[in-house]
């Protein structure tokens, strides 16, 4: 999952400037696109592949949380599905319980496997591998046929392996030279699905330094001289995952 680095409102860089409060909360969402870029920050679905909206980190629903239902920290983007009753919905969120894209390196929270299979990292260990649990639990990252709580309406993971081979069939291209790494950014950014190009072309250096720094908001510091993820929180620079 794409880590990102959250603008604060005291940045007087950010021009235009964002708010600190948006009220109604929807009118976020063109400073949220301009930050993070307009993609589901869990399953990273374009905007344009289905709704992606103002969602609420901490549930606007729980009354422990009414006070910052208007808060630019408490905002990411996600799609109806993430967001959705069966999913994330009004679930509590409690920081340090749950790995977020906005807290935590979530690149090596989660595993992309073959035909955009989802599951956690079983490289993380006690908390760390229970916060990403946590996290794809949260929005059902890992639902498919067969998972004791998938809806066919859920089609995430379908589209997910449509992806996946697409990014195949162009790393075969991108192996013979047939087509550089520009075309390899313009296909991932028109398809969505940051993990899975990232995943699929883990061995290109070229192609995941333009996915790191041309999908807005991709935080820099998660990542090494060779792009590979590390074990840093966005916008710090030694903070484990």
């Amino acid at each position: 999952m794409r880590p990102v680095r959250k603008w604060v409102h005291t940045d007087a860089t950010i021009v235009p400037p964002i708010n600190e409060f948006y009220n109604p909360y929807q009118d976020a969402k063109p400073d949220l696109e301009r930050n993070i870029d307009g993609y589901c920050s869990y399953c990273e679905r374009p905007a344009t592949d289905d709704a992606v909206h103002v969602e609420h980190i901490q549930p606007k629903g729980l009354p422990q949380y009414v006070a910052i239902q208007y808060s630019w920290s408490n905002f990411l983007l996600a799609c109806a599905r993430c967001n959705g009753a069966d999913n994330k919905s009004n679930n509590d969120v409690v920081f340090g319980t749950v790995h977020l894209p906005n807290l935590n390196n979530t690149a090596i929270s989660v595993f992309y496997g073959e035909g955009g299979f989802v599951q956690v990292n079983t490289g993380l260990h006690n908390q760390e591998l229970a916060n990403a649990e946590a996290l794809i639990n949260l929005v059902g990252l890992d639902k498919r046929p067969g998972h004791l709580n998938h809806l066919s309406k859920d089609k995430r993971w379908d589209r997910r392996r449509e992806v996946w081979e697409i990014a195949k069939r162009n790393l075969d291209k991108y192996d013979h030279h047939l087509i550089d790494e520009h075309t390899v950014l313009e296909l991932a950014r028109g398809y969505g699905f940051w993990s899975v190009w990232y995943s699929v072309f883990r061995n290109a250096i070229d192609v995941k330094r333009l996915l790191v720094s041309n999908f807005r908001g991709t935080e820099p510091n998660c990542f090494d001289a060779n792009f590979n993820p590390i074990n840093r929180n966005p916008g710090h620079a030694t903070d484990t995952v």
